[in-house]
């Protein structure tokens, strides 16, 4: 090579380095803006839950504050608040707070996302409560007498990079929710659970009627009779059939599967006392055998008189009674 000059190999190694340093240079930003967009995703999904599961929130305008904003009009543009939904300990939800969350970020959602800090960050969301059973291909959403109890914020997507944050939290159970019933003899002409049961009166006996509406498969059906009163005792519970179920015979548990309001098939036990009666493998096999698929709405009726009883009939849409607690997922979703 001649002194102060450049060879050709020189000048196109060059070339080739310089290009691809100037390709690399331009890609880079591309790739961690997809880890800054994940890690962001993290970060604000987790602070929603925290603030969700660990504080009761508040309210204030020009005039008051206090922490019962669920008892206020806080989309009025006169108030401001932050939605916690703790009863005072952590991730033990307020079942009056989850409602009205529900409801007021409903009403007003932009609102609802700057309460909660996403307007900031310029994150969509979406908040519900699932049932432990719940997967992220396949939501399962705690229903209350059949409506979700809380499922709100943005659609989600069909694809993309969604951020999935889970909690577990309690609230106090109550009928509707975990599918457990405490059935006691009524009192003053009234039944319990009174939401949903009457107290029916024959000839001098009190009979005490309950309807509810479950999912079909079932995933617990279990009876225990707790109690044994003087007289013809006696419980019995009609599936897929919403009219009375009278009882038919006498001492025993006794439960019946329907089609088009007529007896398909049926099973009974005797009574006897603290022994828990598991009723689930047949009730969702004959009701397979009618024709019912998964996702069937099932209507189920039941008496009872002259006993008392524990009674856990739930599907995948009903919180967990676990410790005397309604336990539920608090989910986040993030994109």
């Amino acid at each position: 090579m001649e002194e102060g000059k450049l060879s050709l190999d020189l000048l196109v190694g060059l070339s080739i380095f310089l290009i691809v340093f100037i390709f690399v240079a331009n890609f880079l930003p591309e790739v961690f803006a997809d880890v800054r967009n994940e890690i962001t995703l993290a970060h604000e999904t987790y602070k929603v839950t925290v603030v969700l599961a660990e504080t009761k929130g508040y309210w204030k305008n020009v005039e008051s504050n206090g922490t019962d904003w669920e008892k206020h009009q806080v989309c009025s543009k006169d108030y401001v608040f932050v939605p916690g939904l703790s009863k005072g300990q952590p991730d033990h939800l307020s079942f009056e707070k989850v409602k009205n969350f529900s409801k007021t970020c409903n009403q007003c959602i932009e609102k609802c996302k700057k309460a909660l800090g996403l307007d900031v960050s310029n994150v969509r969301f979406r908040i519900s409560l699932e049932s432990l059973q719940s997967k992220p291909y396949d939501r399962a959403l705690i229903r209350y007498f059949g409506t979700p109890l809380l499922d709100v914020g943005d659609p989600l997507p069909s694809s993309g990079n969604v951020f999935r944050f889970e909690r577990f939290v309690w609230l106090d159970p109550t009928p509707g929710l975990t599918g457990v019933l405490i059935l006691q003899q009524p009192k003053q002409g009234r039944a319990y659970p009174t939401q949903i049961c009457e107290v029916i009166s024959q000839g001098g006996e009190q009979t005490v009627e309950c309807k509810l509406n479950f999912t079909y498969p079932f995933t617990d059906f279990t009876v225990k009779v707790t109690e044994n009163l003087k007289g013809a005792s006696s419980i019995n519970f009609c599936i897929n059939k919403y009219s009375n179920c009278p009882p038919r015979f006498n001492d025993v548990v006794e439960v019946r599967i329907y089609k088009d309001n007529k007896i398909q098939n049926g099973t009974s036990k005797s009574i006897e006392v603290g022994k828990l009666e598991d009723f689930l493998d047949f009730v969702n096999r004959e009701l397979e055998k009618i024709g019912i698929k998964e996702g069937d709405l099932i209507h189920v009726t039941f008496s009872y008189k002259n006993l008392e009883a524990e009674v856990n009939i739930k599907d995948k849409f009903m919180a967990e009674y676990i410790a005397g607690k309604a336990v539920v997922k608090l989910v986040v979703y993030g994109w």
